[in-house]
């Protein structure tokens, strides 16, 4: 029996938050924490090397859980680490969000001295400096101006005599990682892990996870079948495997059966997710309109893009252009499929999933 619904922490968004719930560590985060152990171990041992790594996926992924996980990583090593929610544009503002500098936590009070060198052994001099990883959030819902500032300010840092006591950690939108280069190359000197959507055992696996937590076994809350349709549904992507379940949860009898969680889904889950995930309400509005003209229109499969846009063109008299770019964000967030058809596939088919 669940002692209570663990699936009601949709979105993790505060670290004290991530530290209380089960987390699943995918196989791109196991090679990435193995890489920060090694880091760590060598950084102890003298040999200190500034990492620069961003860890990219789309909305809902886990890109700041996995950013949470690595603070985690860091602080059981003992190691100083900075964790910011959105990327500070400059040392003011960096220290109007932590309460010190980066050269605060790593030089102390050395600052003003001569920097220590590095050795021929690649060991620096012996010195008061303490390594640092600076680990920050970008958003999905980054402004330009925020990217433009915060890349610039990490390019001095980069360029600063503590540049091999540093070691930056980013997590953000692979959409917003493509535009950064628009201000600056920064970024595309960092190595990146990719977060990609779970298969059916990882999705298996984070939703056992979360009911051991409230002291129930899986069998007793979702037959076999019902993983399937919540795999169906979330195209793997975590948050929405969240949403499904806390969803199913609350509205029906235990265990849940597959096609009693179809019958749930089929009305309701497209709204659930974009009321999760969509703050802006105008832009709201316009996702449930596409979904609804889907729906109800196209008995959720549009066998010509062209025709599906038209449609919707003349319900909202949004443009063609933009309304392709609403479409890749509803396909990003799991809810539609767009497949090449037609006799020479040609044509793109929207289907909902």
């Amino acid at each position: 029996m669940l002692n209570f619904n663990p699936f009601k922490d949709v979105g993790i968004t505060r670290y004290d938050q991530f530290k209380n719930l089960p987390f699943l560590v995918s196989p791109p985060l196991q090679s990435l924490k193995r890489d920060i152990d090694e880091a760590i171990r060598d950084k102890k041992n003298g040999y200190i090397f500034g990492d620069r790594m961003l860890i990219l996926g789309n909305k809902g992924i886990g890109k700041t859980s996995a950013l949470f996980c690595v603070k985690k990583t860091i602080e059981e090593a003992g190691m100083k680490c900075m964790l910011f929610a959105r990327p500070p544009v400059d040392q003011s503002h960096l220290v109007e969000l932590s309460g010190k500098s980066v050269e605060d936590v790593i030089c102390g009070n050395d600052f003003l001295q001569e920097p220590p060198v590095r050795q021929a052994d690649q060991k620096f001099t012996e010195s008061t400096w303490r390594p640092l990883f600076l680990l920050i959030d970008f958003p999905d819902d980054v402004r330009a101006s925020e990217i433009k500032g915060s890349l610039r300010y990490l390019d001095s840092l980069n360029r600063s005599p503590i540049a091999d006591f540093l070691s930056i950690y980013i997590s953000l939108n692979k959409s917003h990682y493509h535009k950064s280069f628009d201000h600056s190359q920064l970024l595309g000197k960092f190595e990146s892990i990719r977060l990609d959507p779970f298969d059916e055992d990882l999705t298996r696996e984070l939703i056992e996870k979360r009911l051991m937590h409230a002291g129930a076994m899986s069998k007793d809350v979702f037959e076999d079948k019902t993983f399937d349709v919540i795999q169906q549904y979330s195209q793997g992507i975590p948050r929405n495997i969240i949403t499904i379940a806390r969803s199913l949860i609350r509205d029906n009898k235990l265990p849940i059966s597959g096609p009693s969680a179809k019958l749930k889904l089929k009305d309701n889950y497209a709204i659930n997710v974009l009321n999760d995930r969509v703050s802006n309400p105008l832009l709201l509005d316009l996702y449930k309109e596409m979904v609804n003209i889907l729906k109800t229109k196209f008995s959720g499969r549009a066998e010509r893009q062209m025709d599906y846009l038209e449609e919707v063109t003349t319900a909202t008299g949004i443009t063609d252009k933009t309304l392709v770019k609403r479409l890749k964000e509803l396909q990003k967030m799991g809810l539609i499929t767009i497949q090449k058809g037609g006799p020479k596939r040609y044509t793109n088919i929207i289907s909902l999933n």
